[in-house]
Protein backbone atom coordinates (compact mmCIF):
# COMPACT_ATOMS: atom_id res chain seq x y z
CA UNK A 1 0.00 0.00 0.00
CA UNK A 2 2.89 2.21 0.95
CA UNK A 3 3.94 1.92 -2.97
CA UNK A 4 0.81 2.65 -4.28
CA UNK A 5 0.00 5.68 -2.07
CA UNK A 6 3.75 7.26 -2.84
CA UNK A 7 1.44 8.68 -6.04
CA UNK A 8 -0.04 10.77 -4.01
CA UNK A 9 3.10 12.07 -2.50
CA UNK A 10 4.11 15.42 -3.64
CA UNK A 11 1.79 18.93 -4.42
CA UNK A 12 -1.26 18.19 -6.29
CA UNK A 13 -4.88 18.99 -6.96
CA UNK A 14 -6.48 16.70 -4.83
CA UNK A 15 -10.42 17.55 -5.64
CA UNK A 16 -10.98 14.15 -6.86
CA UNK A 17 -10.07 12.86 -2.69
CA UNK A 18 -11.49 15.80 -1.46
CA UNK A 19 -15.14 17.96 -0.80
CA UNK A 20 -15.26 20.48 -3.10
CA UNK A 21 -13.02 23.16 -2.55
CA UNK A 22 -11.67 27.14 -3.77
CA UNK A 23 -8.38 25.35 -3.23
CA UNK A 24 -7.86 21.94 -3.50
CA UNK A 25 -3.59 21.94 -4.14
CA UNK A 26 -1.79 20.06 -0.94
CA UNK A 27 1.01 18.65 -0.25
CA UNK A 28 1.38 15.54 0.90
CA UNK A 29 4.86 14.57 2.39
CA UNK A 30 4.07 10.93 3.11
CA UNK A 31 1.68 8.42 3.19
CA UNK A 32 2.42 4.99 5.07
CA UNK A 33 0.81 1.69 5.94
CA UNK A 34 2.58 -0.39 8.06
CA UNK A 35 1.44 -4.19 8.97
CA UNK A 36 1.22 -5.43 12.37
CA UNK A 37 0.29 -8.90 11.78
CA UNK A 38 -3.71 -8.54 10.61
CA UNK A 39 -3.97 -4.91 11.28
CA UNK A 40 -3.30 -2.25 9.18
CA UNK A 41 -2.53 1.74 10.21
CA UNK A 42 -2.78 4.33 7.46
CA UNK A 43 -1.13 7.35 7.60
CA UNK A 44 -1.20 10.45 5.82
CA UNK A 45 1.16 13.69 6.42
CA UNK A 46 0.13 16.88 4.79
CA UNK A 47 0.10 20.85 4.68
CA UNK A 48 -3.62 20.22 4.92
CA UNK A 49 -6.57 17.71 4.24
CA UNK A 50 -10.00 18.75 2.27
CA UNK A 51 -12.92 17.14 4.08
CA UNK A 52 -13.15 13.55 3.63
CA UNK A 53 -9.46 13.83 1.65
CA UNK A 54 -8.12 11.02 4.19
CA UNK A 55 -10.90 8.60 4.13
CA UNK A 56 -11.07 8.62 0.00
CA UNK A 57 -7.25 8.21 0.19
CA UNK A 58 -7.73 5.30 2.66
CA UNK A 59 -10.42 3.92 0.53
CA UNK A 60 -8.46 3.97 -2.32
CA UNK A 61 -5.07 2.10 -0.71
CA UNK A 62 -7.88 -0.54 0.54
CA UNK A 63 -8.76 -1.44 -2.59
CA UNK A 64 -5.13 -1.05 -4.09
CA UNK A 65 -4.28 -3.77 -0.81
CA UNK A 66 -7.36 -6.17 -2.49
CA UNK A 67 -5.41 -5.82 -6.09
CA UNK A 68 -8.61 -4.31 -7.06
CA UNK A 69 -7.33 -1.31 -8.42
CA UNK A 70 -3.55 0.07 -8.88
CA UNK A 71 -1.09 2.85 -8.55
CA UNK A 72 -2.09 3.86 -12.15
CA UNK A 73 -5.51 3.64 -11.54
CA UNK A 74 -4.90 6.27 -8.23
CA UNK A 75 -2.84 8.41 -10.12
CA UNK A 76 -5.20 8.44 -12.62
CA UNK A 77 -7.86 9.44 -10.26
CA UNK A 78 -5.70 12.30 -8.76
CA UNK A 79 -4.81 13.91 -12.45
CA UNK A 80 -8.85 13.67 -13.40
CA UNK A 81 -10.35 15.80 -10.37
CA UNK A 82 -13.61 14.14 -10.28
CA UNK A 83 -14.48 12.56 -6.93
CA UNK A 84 -16.26 10.02 -8.76
CA UNK A 85 -12.87 8.22 -10.26
CA UNK A 86 -11.69 7.29 -6.84
CA UNK A 87 -13.91 4.04 -6.32
CA UNK A 88 -16.30 2.88 -3.60
CA UNK A 89 -16.04 4.58 -0.08
CA UNK A 90 -15.64 2.95 3.32
CA UNK A 91 -18.81 3.23 5.67
CA UNK A 92 -18.57 6.83 7.60
CA UNK A 93 -18.42 4.34 11.07
CA UNK A 94 -14.96 3.66 12.26
CA UNK A 95 -13.32 0.27 12.15
CA UNK A 96 -13.11 -0.99 15.62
Amino acid sequence: MERVGSVLVGRHDFSAFGAAHWQPVRTVHWVRGPEEGSLVTIDVAADAFLRQMVRRIVAALLEAGHGRTDGEAIAAALASGDRRSTGPQPPRKAFA
